[in-house]
């Protein structure tokens, strides 16, 4: 796919109804965060994973072809399907990478060690919600296992540092919201989901389709709201006895920066009110301005107290924990 894109970048003109398009959005919403690239390659993977542009099928992995014919055949299919080309672009891309479950499920287990108490879980930016079902997913950390035997998702992160206590997690309750949510159910948004996972990527397509298996017996909740409405009437929902865990991954940078601070503003109100017996954590896997990859960061109130937990791809495929 890098490929495609800088072939794209140097042999795309305006030249047809999808380039003038293209063309348009950049100028028009210049805002790296509207990702036009994953917008333009997620539109043509959804024309090959359904079979309606056999042309694009045969250039696509595992096909391999000259960048002459790679380009040629993207710029004329591209055309020939404009309106599926430029209704997809109108649309923000969907992912929903399972694998940042590696480093969010020993954050939530860590959590649940410390309260000790059952979890209510609140993912705002859930996208299908696969990463609710985090509990349900096996996983192989150097050589500690933990979740169900039988899962079909089976997650192995490159792991470095010293691995937290994984207690089983009792979780109550959970649910998720998006602007635009998913249903894993829905043949139509599971495309959705699976032309932003890119077609030499076999496995990440294989872990998806796994997924939906798994949200077909624990299927997840995810409302369509905006993030501010629909935390607060989490936070007024926690029950005592009950930790509420708010978790989010590559999501923050979405908010811009006022979103971000109501948000901010609304966690830590909640948080002076949080007990021992109605605690709020708040965990991220977020980009931090620091590299490689993205930062794992925990809140815990009612203490307060603030931690950094790791370093992960912001795929989630390692993880470097640290805390």
């Amino acid at each position: 796919m890098g490929r495609m894109m800088r072939l794209l970048a140097d042999g795309l003109a305006p030249d047809g109804r999808a380039a003038k398009a293209i063309f348009d959005f950049v100028e028009n919403r210049p805002d790296p965060h509207e990702v036009i690239g994953l917008r333009l390659a997620g539109a043509l993977h959804a024309l090959v994973l359904t079979g309606t542009s056999p042309a694009l099928v045969a250039v696509y992995p595992p096909n391999s072809v000259d960048d002459h014919k790679l380009l040629s055949t993207i710029l004329r299919e591209m055309e020939a399907h404009a309106d599926h080309v430029i209704t997809w672009l109108a649309s923000a891309p969907q992912t929903n990478e399972i694998r940042r479950s590696n480093a969010l499920l020993p954050g939530i287990g860590l959590i649940a060690a410390q309260t000790g108490l059952p979890l209510m879980l609140s993912e705002p930016g859930a996208s299908g919600g696969i990463n609710l079902m985090l509990d349900q997913f096996h996983y192989s950390f150097e050589e500690r296992t933990w979740g169900p035997d039988d899962s079909p998702v089976r997650l192995k992160p490159d792991w470095s540092g010293s691995l937290p206590d994984l207690p089983e997690l009792l979780i109550s309750e959970r649910r998720g919201c998006d602007l635009a949510p998913v249903d894993l159910l829905d043949p139509e948004h599971q495309l959705l989901l699976m032309s932003y996972t890119w077609p030499d990527q076999t496995a990440r397509m294989a872990r998806l389709r796994a997924a939906f298996d798994i949200g077909k017996i624990h299927r997840p909740q995810v409302d369509q709201a905006d993030v501010l409405p629909w935390l607060k009437q989490r936070l007024d929902a926690q029950p005592e006895g009950m930790t509420h865990v708010i978790f989010h991954s590559v999501f923050w940078q979405y908010l811009g920066e006022a979103g971000r601070a109501d948000m901010r503003a609304a966690i830590e109100t909640a948080g002076q009110q949080a007990t021992a017996s109605r605690p709020l954590a708040w965990l991220r896997l977020e980009a931090d301005g620091a590299a490689p990859g993205a930062g794992l960061d925990l809140q815990i109130w009612p203490s307060g107290e603030a931690r950094k937990l790791a370093r992960a791809s912001f795929h989630g495929d390692w993880v470097e924990w640290t805390g």
